[in-house]
């Protein structure tokens, strides 16, 4: 109540310094009017307009203005219109409040800029390593470095990456070239001894040497001599091993699979051994080797029976080559009573006759011709005939011409080699697989 009279007052107070200036300043108003004031009965209209503003500025903590608008209007009857001032108290409280808030949303915002990112150099959550960069330990997508892990790091020595052996990379993430010494079978390779050598058992192509005939067919000018084969590949059946190749005789290819000094061996098979590598054996061997057997698979072969009279002049007095024919799968199936070669006469057991060859004179039979005695080759008597074993080029073989040059073997226990009653000599087969 206080403050509106003081107000009230004012308003009074300006309303007579009002009226005194106005009289001050004017002498009369109109012609014969009488003063303002007077107590004529003339109308005298005072209009009393009073209009007080009040600008309150106020500054706290936030920054804010505060205004209030005071409108007193005096009429014949008093009123009294007040802005309320609790203007001030409601917009403080909600200015310092907006003002909290937006302090707290600059806090988060700090605390989101310079987050974790590969290759700052720092090992942040998620992250292996971080080497900012590729490096030998680390990769550059921050994971640890490791061949297989599908991630190429040249830096870590690595020439490709591909998870695991492919046409293109080896297990160990380097490039695959035959002859990196890195067997990649994915890539093809059956071997990989880190050379170009053909006669160690592993073809600078990488294929596992299987044959002689193999050989030559990869290498057309190579030479006789002794070369390893495995002729049942990468499979474990055969042991490789180190026997002699002719590549010039007949069309070459020709595997040695017996050989033996003093004594013609037996139609039965027997274990490798290291005379299989000479013309000239060392010792005498009962059997054939059976190792070529994985490439014959029960069926026909090319085969050749060679022979020197006098082992020391290395020089050969039979040589025959038959085609196509089963002759080494059979002597080389088990025992001597096991197989049996052109038995009892022989008649029929070779039907049709094979082609076949002279090496020395270069005669040739084509398939069918007949042997001249009888039309069929006896091989031995019997099955189990250990002192029978022989062939011929166009006789009938046992009990037959000894003395026309082409006997190979034993009959009846008498050594033969273009001729027979022979105190010495060396005896050879050779075999080469048939092409498919």
């Amino acid at each position: 109540m206080q403050s509106k009279t003081i107000t009230y007052l004012a308003s009074t107070s300006l309303l007579a310094l009002s009226l005194t200036t106005l009289s001050a300043c004017t002498d009369d108003v109109g012609d014969g009017d009488d003063e303002i004031g007077s107590a004529d009965t003339g109308t005298d209209t005072i209009g009393t307009t009073g209009t007080d503003t009040t600008g309150t500025t106020g500054t706290d903590t936030d920054t804010e203005t505060d205004s209030d608008t005071d409108s007193d209007t005096d009429s014949d009857s008093d009123s009294d219109t007040d802005t309320d001032s609790d203007t001030d108290s409601d917009t403080d409280s909600d200015t310092d409040s907006d003002t909290d808030s937006d302090s707290d949303t600059d806090s988060d915002t700090d605390s989101d800029t310079g987050g974790a990112e590969c290759g700052d150099g720092n090992v942040d959550d998620g992250e292996a390593c971080d080497d900012a960069g590729e490096s030998e330990l680390c990769n550059d997508d921050c994971t640890m470095a490791a061949c297989g892990d599908m991630v190429l790091n040249v830096t870590a020595g690595e020439f490709c990456d591909d998870g695991a052996e492919s046409e293109t990379c080896n297990v160990d993430c380097s490039e695959s070239i035959c002859g990196d010494t890195v067997l990649n079978i994915t890539a093809g390779e059956e071997c990989d001894d880190g050379n170009l050598e053909n006669n160690d058992g592993c073809l600078a192509s990488c294929a596992i040497t299987i044959s002689c005939k193999q050989i030559l067919a990869e290498i057309p000018d190579a030479g006789d001599g002794v070369y390893l084969i495995d002729p049942d590949g990468p499979d474990d059946e055969v042991t490789p091993q180190l026997v002699l190749c002719d590549m010039t005789t007949d069309g070459g290819g020709w595997t040695m699979v017996a050989s033996t000094r003093t004594e013609p061996m037996q139609d039965a098979a027997i274990d490798y051994h290291a005379d299989l590598q000479l013309m000239n054996p060392a010792a005498a061997h009962t059997g054939v080797w059976g190792g070529m057997r994985p490439l014959v698979n029960g069926g026909n072969s090319d085969i050749r029976f060679t022979c020197m009279a006098d082992p020391d002049a290395l020089a050969l007095d039979v040589d025959l080559s038959f085609y196509n024919i089963i002759w080494y799968d059979e002597i080389s199936t088990g025992t001597d009573a096991d197989s049996c070669f052109s038995e009892n006469n022989g008649q029929n057991d070779d039907d049709p006759t094979p082609a076949r060859r002279d090496n020395i004179s270069a005669a040739e039979l084509p398939a069918g011709d007949l042997w001249n005695a009888s039309g069929y080759l006896e091989g031995e008597d019997t099955c189990d005939s250990p002192t029978d074993f022989t062939v011929d080029f166009d006789d009938r073989g046992m009990d037959a011409d000894q003395s026309d040059g082409t006997d190979w073997g034993h009959d009846d226990g008498q050594r033969k080699c273009g001729a027979s009653g022979l105190q010495d000599g060396a005896w050879h087969i050779w075999v080469r697989e048939l092409d498919g």
